[in-house]
């Protein structure tokens, strides 16, 4: 199901955790480019205010990740608008943690996740779900520099760029 997200309520939410106490927009944003090609999905993230520059958003928004900016109305508006003008808005599910959107999205057949559910379930509990070792076996040996460049190309990150802030937050 792709996602209509309430950008300030998630982040807000997002901060409630430790390991994502300082986390800003784009990187929030970043963690959803993360979550959606992982889950095979579209996000439609929406924040309070102004546009910023073109730049910005850029870097904030992938193929799977669509960031808006509500300018001089509220996110809760827009979105709640584009429920109202979405013949398939019941396909969508939609985090806020805002009960007149969750009302407008029931209302229009979506599905409504509280922000703060939404990171406990998906962003923090998602990073959890990592198997337990089996005992007995022996640690694999580390990638060489060139399987390591093989493998972040084939993830669409460049080899030669160091890591983003999220990447320590993922662990």
């Amino acid at each position: 199901m792709p996602l209509l997200v309430d950008g300030n309520n998630l982040l807000y939410a997002a901060r409630k955790v430790s390991r994502f106490r300082s986390i800003e927009p784009d990187q929030l944003c970043r963690l959803l480019v993360r979550w959606a090609a992982t889950r095979r999905t579209h996000v439609t993230i929406v924040f309070d205010g102004p546009r910023p520059t073109l730049g910005v958003v850029q870097r904030m928004s992938s193929p799977d990740v669509a960031v808006r900016f509500s300018a001089s109305r509220t996110a809760d508006d827009v979105l709640e608008d584009m429920l109202a003008h979405d013949p398939g808005a019941a396909q969508y599910t939609v985090i806020t943690s805002d009960h007149a959107v969750q009302h407008a999205a029931r209302y229009h057949r979506a599905a409504a996740v509280d922000a703060e559910q939404f990171v406990h379930d998906e962003l923090v509990g998602g990073v959890r779900d990592t198997p337990a070792p089996v005992e007995g076996t022996d640690k694999p040996e580390a990638l060489s520099a060139e399987e390591t460049a093989h493998w972040l190309r084939q993830f669409g990150q460049d080899p030669d760029e160091p890591p983003d802030e999220t990447d320590v937050m993922m662990t």
